[in-house]
């Protein structure tokens, strides 16, 4: 504004001096018209014309002045406040202006720039490619366009994208070099890691042979890699993608679920899209594809545009599957055959099993009877036949009465001894009273015999209707039980709890003994062929229930049997073989 006040001035100075002037010219004109003097005068109308034309140029080159001063100061306003680095260099390469963001980017302050140059604040490889590759080419071309990987002292680095450019004047000489730089350190970074993305996903698919596909669901059009197209045994672009992609090749029987399956996926009923199908090949094989993908491309609304995803050959799995399936549906038919020989020979033991106890029971039943009816009553007869005889008139000495009285007790030992033997083959109770006062009547024997007391009690048994086989077998499982509490336990007293409740019967026989290792006793018996627990189970089975032994060496024993019974005399019946 200082250099355009003078001019502005005498410019409206000259004005007003001239208009003067003018001014006095016309008006000695006008009024003095003959004198001589008027000659000046017409000279000075002449000299204001040319001055007032003179002073109209000053004016407009004055304005020139100034849009060609704001443009200037625009212009390096612009310069200045640039993102990108811009220097300028004289045919030297000497420095002559750098902007702020020259300083920036570089690291380096302006005025270290201006003074040293910019080989002598970078590294050597910089400064040798500088001078070398840059300056060499600006002298040869003029221009020179490309990266440039600045390193500087430190150790730190940029890699800028510079543009350098030659000014010359009218004759064509080049004056000054101009230089823009940017800083594309940061998009060099994101290409660099893209480019090693894509060098690793490459690697990826070459060793897992997986075929990448990209379907463009606007146009149809489809993106195959090289690895798929081998896949299936192409050369890459052989075959025409729309073959491949859900299209020809794919066997029939497959294509349904396959598009159903992209549907679903397309439509936002399933997250990702997973098919196995089918596929011909180039000889005319049929491959198994595992393709699997996903939407990656959706507009504002929702609409997909665009899915990506893989092809794997999965024909050696689905053959190794198929042959596994086959051969487990193989073993599952011999497994089910075997499994039903087993139940038939298991069911054939079982029917053996009862039909032997059976008969041994009806063998006990026999010999019982015969001990009772016969040999009992026979030993019997002839201890009275020899008391009959002793009672008579004393022909006998006392020496042989001694004797006789002697026989006659062993006769009535004898003869309770054969009546125990026979009880214990067959209680008559059993047949006579039932379960529950056969088994009362029993424990009551058993403490009398052993001297351990043993409390009984039952439940809910009065409407209960039994097979005698069933009453047996419950009957010889509480002998059984209670004969190993008096061998073995060392227990002062035992319970027995005989319940029915529907539609079971519950028998439980426990002591207060040492206890045992229900494991360790089996096992020995099994080795031994010792049939007392193993006896109790077998019963319990054949009556279609189960014994379960809780004990622990120092705790007493418990037995629990547990047997199916749903036939009641009240009226209440469910179908069972043993109630």
């Amino acid at each position: 504004m200082k250099r355009r006040l003078p001019l502005r001035t005498a410019v409206t100075a000259s004005g007003a001096l001239f208009t003067l002037w003018g001014g006095v010219a016309a008006w000695l004109f006008w009024e003095r018209p003959g004198e001589w003097w008027w000659m000046p005068a017409a000279a000075l109308v002449a000299g204001m014309i040319l001055a007032a034309l003179i002073l109209n140029a000053l004016g407009r080159f004055s304005t020139a002045c100034r849009d060609v001063e704001e443009r200037m100061l625009l212009f390096q306003k612009a310069v200045e406040d640039s993102s990108d680095g811009i220097a300028i260099r004289d045919t030297a390469f000497r420095p002559v202006y750098a902007n702020r963001a020259h300083a920036r980017i570089l690291g380096v302050k302006n005025s270290e720039f201006m003074k040293h140059g910019l080989t002598r604040i970078c590294s050597p490889a910089t400064a040798s490619f500088l001078r070398d590759v840059v300056f060499a080419t600006l002298e040869k071309e003029g221009y020179w366009r490309g990266e440039v990987l600045f390193e500087r002292r430190d150790g730190s680095s940029a890699t800028l994208w510079t543009a350098v450019d030659s000014l010359r004047d009218a004759d064509g000489r080049v004056t000054h070099y101009v230089g823009v730089f940017h800083d594309v350190t940061e998009h060099q970074r994101a290409r660099d890691a893209l480019l090693k993305s894509e060098a690793r996903l490459r690697m990826v698919l070459d060793a897992t042979s997986d075929g990448v596909f990209d379907h463009d669901l606007e146009t149809g059009e489809t993106y195959f890699s090289d690895s798929y197209y081998r896949l299936l045994g192409y050369e890459p672009g052989e075959v025409d993608a729309s073959q491949v992609f859900w299209g020809s090749l794919i066997h029939a029987e497959d294509k349904a679920q396959v598009l159903e399956a992209l549907r679903d996926h397309l439509e936002g009923r399933s997250p990702a899209y997973r098919a196995e199908f089918r596929i011909r090949d180039s000889r005319g094989r049929w491959r198994w594809v595992l393709s699997r993908g996903s939407v990656v491309e959706r507009t504002g609304d929702g609409r997909p545009l665009r899915i990506v995803g893989t092809h794997s050959d999965i024909t050696e799995i689905k053959l190794a599957q198929m042959a596994l399936e086959s051969i487990q549906e193989d073993l599952e038919r011999r497994v089910g055959e075997r499994t039903s020989e087993l139940s038939e020979a298991n069911a054939q033991v079982r029917t053996l099993t009862r039909q032997l106890l059976e008969v041994q029971e009806s063998e006990r039943r026999r010999i019982a009877r015969d001990l009772h009816d016969n040999v009992a009553q026979n030993l019997t007869s002839l201890k009275i036949l020899l008391e009959t005889l002793l009672a008579g008139p004393r022909l006998v000495s006392p020496e042989a009465r001694e004797r006789a009285a002697l026989i006659s007790r062993t006769l009535q030992d004898t003869v309770g001894a054969v009546r125990e033997i026979a009880y214990d083959l067959r209680p008559p109770s059993l047949d006579q009273l039932g379960l529950v006062r056969a088994v009362a009547q029993y424990c009551e024997d058993f403490s009398g015999v052993t001297g351990v007391a043993v409390d009984f009690s039952s439940a809910g048994m009065e409407n209960v209707e039994m097979e005698s086989g069933a009453e047996v077998n419950l009957f010889r499982i509480v002998q059984e039980g209670l004969t190993n509490v008096g061998r073995h336990s060392g227990a002062g007293s035992a319970r027995v709890r005989l319940v029915s409740s529907y539609p079971h019967i519950l028998l439980r026989v426990e002591d207060d003994g040492v206890g045992f290792d229900p494991d360790a006793v089996l096992a020995e018996a099994e080795g031994e062929s010792r049939m007392g627990l193993r006896g109790m189970a077998e019963r319990a089975h054949i009556l279609g229930g189960r014994l379960r032994i809780l004990s622990s060496p120092g705790k007493g024993s418990r037995l629990v049997v547990e047997i199916p019974c749903a036939r009641r005399a009240d009226g209440d019946t469910e179908a069972d073989p043993h109630c």
